[in-house]
This record gives C-alpha cells, structure tokens and sequence, in this order.
C-alpha cells in the first residue's frame, strides 16, 4: 500500500474515531445535564416542610418543566417518572384520584424509594377513605425513613383522626424533632395536645407556629379557637383578625371573628363578619349555619329556616346543620319535617347526642311517647354533662302521669347545670349562637 493511501487510512480511521468520541463526550455531557436537571426537579418535589407545609405548596409545574428539558437532552426512566410524580401530585391537589393512582403507579418502578412516593400513595388511600391501607403504607414507609418529616405528619394525622392523641402526639414530636423549624410539625403537636386536653400545651405550640411561618393563617385560626374554648374573648378576636390579615380570603377567620362579636354581644358585627365569610367561600355551607344562628337568635325564625336549607343544599354531609334545621323546624311546629331533619343528621353522625335528643323531641312532639323515650336515652348516655335529655325525659314522664319519674328526671338534669340547647323542648335559643365552631 502507498503511503498516501495509508495516510488516508489514518485520516479515515482518526476522524471516525473522534467522531466517535465527540458523540460519546456530548453523551456524557448531555447525561450530567439531564441528572442536574432531575436533581432540581427531585428538591423541589422533595423540599421540606418548612419551605412547603402540604403537598400542594410543593413547586410541582416547576419540577415538571425541569424533567421535560431533561428528557429533551437525555431520556431515562428517571426523568418520565419524575414528571408522573408530579402529575400524582396535581391529580392529587384536584382531587382526581383515579389520575393520581395511574400516575403514581408509573413512577413507583424508578422512585419506590423516595418517601414522598409512599406520602402520596397514602393520601391517595386516605382520600379514598381506604384508611387502614393508608396506615398500613406509612407505617412501613417510617420503617424504613423513620425521621421522614411527611410521613410522621401524615402519621401524626391518622391517628388523631382515629382518636389516639397519645400516637398523633408521639408522631408530631418526632416531626418536630426532625424539622425544629417547620411551622406544619408545631400545629400538629398543638392538634394532639387538644386532642389529649392538654389545652396549655396546644396554645403554646400553635403560638410556637404562628411565629415561625409569619405568612400562614392556620397557626391563627386553630390558636384563635383555642383560646376562644379558654373563655380568653378578646384574645381569641385579635387572633382570628390577624388570620384574616395573613390570608383575606380565608373565611373562617371571618367566621371566627364573628363568633368571638357574638360572645361579646356585637351581634351586628357578627352579622358583618358571617357576610365576610360567605362572600369568600359562596359554596361552603358554614357562613350560611353561623347567619342562621343569628337569625334564630334575634328570632327571625323564617330566614334562619332558609339559611340552614341553603347550606345543606351546599353540604348535606353538615350533622350540625340537620340538626339546626331540626331545632328551626320545631319553634316553627313542623314537628314531622323535624324528624327528618334529625334522622338526616344521624345518617350522618350516628353517635351525636344532640340529634338523638332532637329526634326525640321532634316524635314526642308527634305523640310517639316510647320512640322518644329510647332516643332520650341514648342522647343522655352519649353525653353524660347534656341535661337537655333528662329535662325533655322529665317532661315526657309528667305527660304520661309519672310525676315520680319526671321529678327523678329533673333532679338529674339539674345536677348537670346549663349547657348549649341545641335540641330541646324546653331551649329558649338564647345559646342557638354559639353553635358552630370553626
């Protein structure tokens, strides 16, 4: 061979070979981009509590778009299940639980190991109210994170929800002790100390909260409510209406400053705050309770009756507010509506002890004596401090001729003293106010 063709065979050779190379190098290069990329994306979907309290705050269009252009540069199954990771996490904030599922189930394969995948799966069951399956994934996922902060917030949230203050708290120390910094991890410590009627304990972390993340309202409104159980009036008004400052569209600091005006006897600013509130959340069914509270308290008994209907037509899930209904129903002599109203609200909450003393009214009231006697029963076994049961029993038993009974009956709502009367016969609805707590 010539040496001009060996020369050109070398050429040859060399050329491929750095072309082999360059394309191997732009590999490379593009694959660091591509991992810088979804290393962004993967901090954003998994920034602390501190910086993002609820799944919802997590930056997720953000993540997203970083993945695109990752996967732009450099596909891989990473990339793809980061941004189903994020579409979960959309899906999820929009209640789109079937999306949030399909989603989570492609990204699983490649990120079954981050803690915020089991998060997700959780609140996806939760939300479905498959609730044993939701325990059952964080609990194996604080198996193997156990100082993951999401997942001992989630924790701490089953088990209050459950009634076991002593687990939500455990969980929300943990969290507090992973993250000493998130606002999120005192609220649900000051949750479980309520929870457990440790009612010091709670108004310190919920102050400890509100401190910490100066731009949420919730730390507010939950130290606003607690200080308004305290009898601390003024204290828990100044609370709710720097809530509202923090956050103008959250009605329930209007709600609540309207209910701290009742208790003071600003009924007229209560009226105002009530009108805040609905117009800030027109679908939700509470601002339209807490103005018929006020209508049967200044005993305009009509409007209250059309306030209630509207916010069961909003909610018809509302207890409290079938019940309210009954009570309305009642003054009005609808006892037969009543007994509907009542039935609807123990469809919906079974054990509460005013519906059961409602309906009891409401069928005595009808003229079905033994019906109402066993629904004063169970109210007055269901809450024991209620003497509206005992009273509505006292007068049931003086109707049928048992003055011994009555007298018995009426000893023992007199040693139970005043309570709210939701539902009685006897309610003058001097209290109807201060039915609703936000």
């Amino acid at each position: 061979m010539s040496k001009a063709r060996i020369s050109v065979a070398v050429l040859v050779v060399g050329l491929a070979a750095a072309a082999f190379f360059g394309r191997h190098l732009r590999a490379l290069r593009d694959a660091s981009v591509a991992d810088d990329l979804m290393d962004r994306a993967q901090a954003l979907l998994t920034a602390a509590p501190e910086d993002a309290p609820s799944l919802a705050d997590l930056r997720t269009t953000d993540a997203r778009k970083l993945c695109e252009r990752a996967e732009a540069t450099s596909p891989s199954p990473r990339g793809r299940a980061l941004i189903e990771l994020a579409r979960a996490l959309d899906a999820l904030s929009l209640g789109a639980l079937d999306r949030a599922q399909r989603s989570l189930t492609l990204a699983k394969p490649a990120l079954g190991e981050l803690a915020l995948v089991a998060v997700v799966q959780a609140e996806i069951s939760r939300d479905a109210h498959e609730i044993s399956e939701a325990r059952n994934v964080i609990e194996h996922s604080l198996q193997l994170t156990k100082n993951d902060a999401r997942a001992l917030l989630l924790a701490s949230d089953l088990a209050r929800e459950a009634g076991a203050g002593d687990q939500a708290l455990s969980f929300a120390e943990r969290a507090v002790a992973s993250q000493p910094r998130a606002a999120v991890a005192y609220e649900r410590l000051g949750l479980a100390h309520e929870l457990l009627g440790n009612v010091p304990e709670a108004r310190a972390d919920f102050e400890k909260a509100s401190t910490l993340d100066r731009r949420s309202s919730t730390a507010l409104l939950h130290l606003g409510r607690v200080l308004r159980d305290l009898g601390q009036t003024r204290a828990a008004l100044l609370s709710f209406r720097a809530a509202a400052e923090r956050d103008p569209k959250a009605a329930e600091a209007w709600l609540g400053s309207g209910l701290c005006r009742i208790d003071l006897g600003d009924r007229i600013g209560a009226r105002a705050d009530f009108e805040d509130a609905l117009a800030r959340a027109e679908t939700a069914a509470e601002p339209q309770l807490a103005l018929g509270d006020l209508d049967v308290a200044e005993g305009n008994l009509a409007s209250a009756l059309t306030r209630y209907r509207r916010g069961l037509e909003l909610d018809k899930t509302s207890a409290a507010g079938w019940v309210k209904l009954g009570n309305t129903l009642m003054r009005l002599h609808a006892g037969d509506q009543a007994v509907l109203a009542f039935r609807s609200a123990l469809t919906q909450s079974p054990d509460l002890a005013q519906a059961h003393n409602g309906l009891g009214a409401a069928l005595l009231a009808e003229g079905r004596a033994p019906a109402a006697e066993i629904e004063f029963g169970m109210a007055a076994n269901l809450d024991p401090r209620d003497p509206n049961p005992w009273r509505n029993l006292a007068v049931l038993r003086k109707q049928s001729g048992d003055q011994q009974g009555a007298a018995s009956a009426l000893a023992e709502a007199n040693a139970r003293g005043e309570k709210m009367e939701l539902a009685s016969l006897t309610a003058s609805g001097r209290s109807a106010e201060r039915a609703i707590k936000p």
